[in-house]
């Protein structure tokens, strides 16, 4: 790394190793660790350790130490609860990753329906929250003749559309089943509001050029005052 060589660790996040805090080229270490669970009681059932906690803060000392940290989710059928996404997205949140790779797993390479929804709405959730998210990694990348990849879009776009829908509802906007539709009126809407914002402030401003005028003649009018009494008091004097 003093050369300029960038390390990769691929790794569980277990152990940490000691360098990591000692180096001066952390910045060219890349940490790629596969989390797989939100909840501590899914990482137990699934890796048969309770390290999850553990992970977590060795994660965050990588990152506190200037490393790259990717997170990786491979989703399968026991940690794709909502509980589980929702829990991993905010613990990814508060150690400052900013990276994410989701994926199937490779010995799953035909996931469920299940398994394709959850892995749009973590993409989805992720995404939102600020996080860089891509799909497919080792999972995928192995058995693309699936077109898993095409079944995940699809999902993650429906997912955008029905959020785009609870957001419409929650302002009291009708929603349809054409969803766009209803962008389409809500923007329309706001570019309204904005026309007629546009023309009060237009409004306001010959109102304020017309009282700038009127001040402008009431100084006047007061100079011309005060010269004449400066006038009459010179000639008063004499």
């Amino acid at each position: 790394m003093a050369r300029g060589a960038t390390h990769y660790v691929h790794s569980n996040g277990v152990r940490l190793p000691k360098l990591i805090g000692q180096t001066a080229y952390a910045d060219r270490t890349h940490v790629i660790c596969s989390v797989d669970a939100g909840l501590a009681d899914t990482y137990r059932k699934m890796k048969n350790r309770d390290y999850l906690e553990r992970v977590w803060n060795n994660l965050s000392a990588y990152i506190a130490a200037g490393c790259r940290v990717t997170l990786k989710y491979i989703v399968r059928e026991d940690n794709l609860s909502e509980a589980d996404l929702d829990a991993f997205v905010a613990r990814a949140l508060a150690i400052g990753a900013r990276h994410l790779i989701v994926d199937i797993d490779y010995d799953f390479p035909d996931p469920t329906p299940d398994v394709v929804l959850a892995i749009a709405r973590l993409w989805h959730r992720a995404s939102r929250a600020g996080l860089e998210v891509s799909y497919g990694f080792t999972g995928d990348n192995f058995a693309v003749e699936n077109k898993v990849g095409d079944r995940v879009r699809a999902a993650f776009e429906r997912e955008q559309l029905q959020a785009i829908g609870r957001t419409l509802r929650c302002e009291n906007y009708a929603v349809t089943d054409c969803v766009d539709r209803a962008v389409d009126d809500l923007v329309s809407t706001l570019h309204a509001h904005c026309d007629a914002k546009d023309a009060a402030i237009h409004a306001l401003h010959d109102e304020l050029a017309l009282l700038k005028a009127h001040c402008d003649a009431k100084d006047a009018a007061i100079g011309s005052l005060h010269n004449a009494l400066q006038q009459r008091h010179a000639l008063s004097w004499y």
